[in-house]
C-alpha cells in the first residue's frame, strides 16, 4: 500500500498513538501463489477494540489490492481480512501493511510483519522447455544446387495452376455459369456456439474472472452488432445504451443487455471479482438474451 493512502487513513480515524505501534505477525495460508490468484490471509489484534485495514481496490506496482474487509474474530477481538494478486513471477517480499486499531482512549497504528511469497507462473516451464528442439547442423552448400531445381519447379508449377484458374474463370462467364455462394450462419448461432465455447473453458473455476467477463462482453456486443446492424464492438457500454430504445428489441430486453455490459466493465476495469458462481449465472443469462432476441420464424415460416 502507498504511504499516502495510510496517511489518509490514519487522519480520518482521529488521534493515533504513532509511537506505540503495534506489531502483528498475519496468519498466511501458504507461501506460494500463481499469477493472478487470489490469495487471502488474515489480521488479528487481540484486546479491546475496533480493527480497520486499508481500502481496496488498490495497486502497488505488480500487487494489487482486491478486497479488504472486517471477518469475525472469532477468539480475538478484532481481526481483518485482506485479499491480494500478484502479476510477476518470482520472489516477492511483502511489505508490513497498515491497519489501524480504534480503542477507548484513542487509535493506535498497527503493521503486519513483512513475509516472502513465491508466486508460479501460470505455464509450466518444463512443458515450454518441452517443445524446444535442438538447432540444427549446417547445411552443406553441395546440395544448394538441389534445392535450386526444387524453386524453379515450384514456380513452374504454381504458373501452371494459375494459368488454369485463369482459364477456369473465363470459361464459367462465357457460360453464364455463377458458383453459388456459401450462406453466411445467422448472428445468433454464431453468439450461442461462442457462448457455449466459453462455458467449455470454465475460465471462473479456474480463477480467471476477468478473461471470463472480457470473453462474455465480446460476444454480446458482435451478436448485437451483427443481428441489429449498431455499432457496439467497439461503442462504450453508455453508447450502447443510448442507441438500445431504437432498436426493435422485445420489452425489457434492452436493460437487461445494459445490466451485463455494466456488470462486465466493473470487473474490467474497476477490478471486482463477483465470484465464479455469479460469473456462471452471467452467463446462463447472456445465452437467455440471446434466445429472447434471436429472430423468430413469421407465419409463412421464414424469420
Amino acid at each position: 500500500m502507498s504511504r499516502a493512502v495510510l496517511l489518509l487513513l490514519l487522519l480520518a480515524a482521529g488521534t493515533v498513538r504513532a509511537a506505540d505501534t503495534l506489531t502483528v505477525v498475519p496468519e498466511v495460508p501458504r507461501s506460494v501463489v500463481r499469477v493472478g490468484e487470489p490469495f487471502v490471509f488474515r489480521v488479528a489484534v487481540p484486546g479491546p477494540g475496533t480493527l480497520t485495514g486499508p481500502p481496496a481496490p488498490a495497486s502497488e506496482g505488480d500487487l494489487d489490492l482486491l478486497a479488504s474487509r472486517a471477518v469475525p474474530a472469532e477468539g480475538d477481538s478484532a481481526a481483518w481480512e485482506l485479499t491480494l494478486a500478484w502479476f510477476r513471477p518470482g520472489e516477492s517480499v511483502v511489505p508490513p501493511l497498515p491497519f489501524l486499531l480504534e480503542v477507548a482512549d484513542g487509535s493506535r497504528a498497527v503493521r503486519t510483519t513483512p513475509w516472502t511469497i513465491s508466486v508460479e507462473a501460470t505455464v509450466d516451464p518444463d512443458s515450454a522447455a518441452a517443445g524446444l528442439r535442438d538447432l540444427k547442423g549446417p547445411i552443406d552448400p553441395a546440395l544448394g544446387w538441389r534445392w535450386g531445381r526444387v524453386a524453379l519447379a515450384a514456380a513452374a508449377l504454381a504458373l501452371l495452376v494459375a494459368g488454369a484458374v485463369v482459364w477456369w474463370r473465363r470459361r464459367s462467364r462465357g457460360t453464364g455459369f455463377v458458383a453459388p455462394a456459401r450462406p453466411a450462419e445467422p448472428p445468433h448461432v454464431v453468439a450461442l456456439r461462442s457462448l457455449d465455447g466459453l462455458a467449455a473453458e470454465a475460465l471462473p473455476e479456474r480463477g480467471r474472472i476477468k478473461e471470463h467477463y472480457v470473453a462474455l462482453s465480446g460476444i454480446l456486443r458482435r451478436y448485437l452488432e451483427d443481428q441489429f446492424d449498431t455499432p457496439a464492438v467497439e461503442s462504450t457500454t453508455d453508447e450502447i445504451r443510448a442507441v438500445l430504445p431504437r432498436l426493435a428489441l422485445p420489452g425489457g430486453e434492452g436493460d437487461r443487455l445494459a445490466v451485463l455490459l455494466e456488470e462486465a466493465d466493473l470487473v474490467k476495469f474497476a477490478k471486482q471479482d463477483p465470484g465464479a458462481a455469479r460469473a456462471g449465472e452471467d452467463l446462463g443469462r447472456a445465452r437467455e438474451w440471446v434466445e429472447a432476441t434471436r429472430p423468430r420464424p413469421a407465419a409463412g415460416g421464414t424469420a
